[in-house]
């Protein structure tokens, strides 16, 4: 995918965050079942101290829930491409942290178009959270070196944990997705078709076809090339949230763990 289509797509997701902000904010206010699982992989112990970074935090009901089910000190940074969003985040966590929360930072940082390396420097942190994030990520190879340069950024002994959203398993799928060539003919800036990936879709929200929003759904394969980077060991994964309880795959990514590959 060339750098204009990954441009393009970037944009759509961020006209889609700026109009809607209150209400996808007010659509994601519960922690997802499976936190319960990476925080008991990453910190059995409650007691233990975190530092964590939350890629893509949203409204910041990560932090939040970290407030609530730890004991020990959590320092946060969450970064999220969307000042709207973000907006939405400072309110919920005020000026003073609740809870186990010892500091918790904000930033608008977005973890495509900017240079993340130069933007955390030489932080390290206990915990790197990708919740929700990586199916707004346009072209496999942006996706792979996301995952390498947070990698980096793991302290020894870290995690990094991930959800890949397998929408295609929502009922209401087929009714959500949009045509390309039909959201082209009003588009301010088109999408060169032939860039997409396979995985690539349009998809509408709460009936607001006029809004849509880039997703990717990552294959098997796909995923298999995710792992494969130098700077993470196999990962743990299991599937958890929604309904059905496989809304979402998991990949914790940490410690080398045999046979899981």
């Amino acid at each position: 995918m060339n750098d204009r289509t990954v441009e393009a797509l970037l944009e759509l997701n961020r006209r889609f965050y700026a109009h809607l902000a209150g209400r996808f904010s007010a659509s994601r206010e519960h922690p997802w079942a499976g936190w319960d699982r990476v925080l008991a992989r990453v910190a059995p112990d409650s007691r233990t101290p975190l530092a964590v970074l939350d890629v893509g935090c949203g409204n910041g009901r990560f932090a939040s829930y970290l407030a609530r089910c730890r004991t020990a000190p959590v320092d946060y940074l969450g970064f999220d491409s969307s000042r709207e969003i973000l907006t939405f985040a400072r309110q919920r966590l005020g000026d003073a942290p609740p809870g186990s929360l010892r500091s918790v930072r904000f930033r608008q940082l977005d973890a495509v178009a900017d240079n993340l390396d130069r933007a955390l420097g030489g932080a390290r942190f206990t915990l790197i959270a990708l919740f929700g994030v990586l199916h707004h990520v346009p072209g496999f190879e942006n996706r792979r070196r996301l995952l390498s340069q947070l990698g980096r950024h793991l302290k020894p002994g870290g995690f990094l944990a991930l959800s890949v959203w397998r929408f295609d398993r929502e009922k209401a799928f087929a009714s959500k997705l949009l045509d390309w060539d039909r959201y082209n003919r009003t588009a301010s800036a088109p999408i060169d078709l032939a860039q997409l990936e396979e995985g690539d879709h349009l998809l509408s929200w709460g009936g607001e076809i006029g809004n849509p929003r880039y997703c990717h759904l990552p294959g098997d394969q796909e995923i298999g090339r995710w792992v494969a980077s130098p700077e993470l060991g196999c990962p743990d994964r299991f599937a958890a949230d929604g309904r059905s309880g496989d809304h979402n795959l998991y990949l914790l990514f940490g410690r080398p763990h045999p046979g899981l590959c």
